[in-house]
């Protein structure tokens, strides 16, 4: 009878070890924050703006914690999302449902289906649509573009290259 509650409590542990470290093992190896393109606006001083289109393909909403360039610190850096609009996130459009914010003040939602976006649209609903991080460039190069967020409560790092 003690034997029998020990294999039970041992296979229980191990059951339990191995369900924690699965949903980890998604959490990290998982990229639910995708770059889709970007666009760019450069200015006669030498600067330049890039906005880099982002879609989240998870189920849950992703907090922007910090942007890294070149595996630096990027301080000037804005989430812009488009409302209401079939137009993507971009700099020097004069579409008022293209709006920025600040890292703190928003999270990228889960991406919508086509059907929802059309329908989001035509009915002035208010959804996001789509997003982008915008940063403001001096003369830096860009090799690297490093995002640091949170993913279903746990902070996560990628690094993309460029």
């Amino acid at each position: 009878m003690r034997m029998k509650r020990s294999v039970y409590i041992v296979s229980a542990i191990l059951c339990l070890t191995l369900l924690i470290s699965g949903g980890l093992s998604y959490i990290y190896w998982s990229e639910p924050l995708k770059l889709n393109g970007n666009s760019t606006m450069s200015y006669s001083d030498g600067s330049e703006e890039i906005v880099f289109h982002l879609t989240n393909s998870s189920r849950t909403a992703i907090k922007l914690h910090e942007v890294m360039l070149n595996g630096k610190p990027h301080e000037e850096t804005t989430i812009g999302i488009s409302i209401d609009t079939g137009q993507f996130v971009q700099i020097g459009t004069d579409n008022e449902g293209i709006h920025f914010f600040s890292l703190e003040d928003t999270v990228v939602q889960p991406d919508l289906t086509t059907a929802q976006k059309v329908e989001s649209i035509k009915k002035k609903e208010g959804k996001p649509i789509h997003y982008g991080v915008r940063l403001v460039l001096d003369d830096d190069v860009l090799q690297q573009l490093t995002l640091v967020y949170s993913f279903y409560g746990f902070r996560v790092t990628r690094t993309y290259q460029l």
